[in-house]
């Protein structure tokens, strides 16, 4: 793991603060696999395409895990369908928490209970990590103004994957319930990409930023529809989580046995 990604956001807030247990850890996987499909959408990597992902360029990311995502897309000469992508990775979360743990991100600590039963409880090192992420989804919920892709991601993945009720109360805080699950849903924000305001000054000028116009409604048309597939596969394999008992698949490479993530 080399930077931070919006699988991390998501863990940092999936860790109870108080217990140390990883919440909606059955669920978790999904949100994360759904999470890597957005990166890689946003770092122009893939597109989403009637429900199938297309690998659009297979440079290294630098980020191990995505480059594992990716792999794992291009091993499939059609693209594989969003569903069954997203739903193949209920364990990844094994994955993550083993990488943040190496970066130093968070720690763990392994325990018994009754003295029998071997548990792992995480602790995240940086307080003040967590609170910038819980304050990007607190602007989503709250806030009237535009929407970054990323934060439209987590938002919708946090609601996809039902860590939403665990961070945000309904009974107490019901307009912003109500802002997460909507933007989750698709409802219409503010521009979610800064549109380039600049006049250009000769005609060469004005056809780069012609260009850059259309390279940013690319984008926001691409990250847009890989949002939107992925928080719909996450929802759906999360319900057939929670229908079948949980018990998901391994990450992208079978992560092992940690006992009480």
């Amino acid at each position: 793991m080399s930077n931070v990604t919006i699988g991390t956001d998501l863990l940092l807030l999936a860790i109870d603060p108080h217990s140390g247990k990883v919440r909606v850890a059955q669920k978790i996987g999904y949100a994360l696999r759904g999470s890597e499909l957005v990166e890689l959408a946003i770092r122009g990597r893939v597109d989403v395409t009637e429900g199938r992902i297309r690998v659009l360029d297979r440079a290294t990311t630098g980020d191990r895990l995505l480059d594992n995502a990716m792999i794992s897309i291009a091993r499939r000469n059609r693209g594989p369908r969003v569903n069954p992508w997203v739903r193949a990775a209920g364990g990844l979360r094994f994955d993550y928490l083993a990488a943040m743990e190496q970066a130093g991100v968070v720690g763990s600590e392994k325990r018994k209970i009754l003295g029998v039963v071997p548990v792992t409880r995480w602790r995240v090192q940086d307080a003040t990590s967590r609170a910038s992420v819980r304050e990007r989804l607190d602007r989503v919920a709250y806030g009237e103004g535009p929407v970054e892709p990323r934060d439209r991601a987590l938002a919708s993945l946090v609601v996809a994957c039902d860590l939403a009720p665990q961070i945000h109360a309904p009974e107490v805080e019901d307009a912003a319930f109500v802002r997460l699950y909507r933007i989750a849903n698709g409802a219409p924000t503010p521009r979610t990409i800064a549109a380039r305001h600049r006049e250009p000054d000769d005609a060469l000028d004005e056809a780069v930023v012609a260009v850059e116009r259309a390279t940013d409604r690319a984008i926001a048309v691409s990250t847009n529809s890989a949002v939107d597939a992925a928080t719909s596969a996450t929802t759906q394999a999360a319900h057939h989580a929670a229908h079948d008992g949980g018990h998901g698949g391994g990450g992208h490479g079978g992560g092992g046995g940690h006992g009480g993530h």
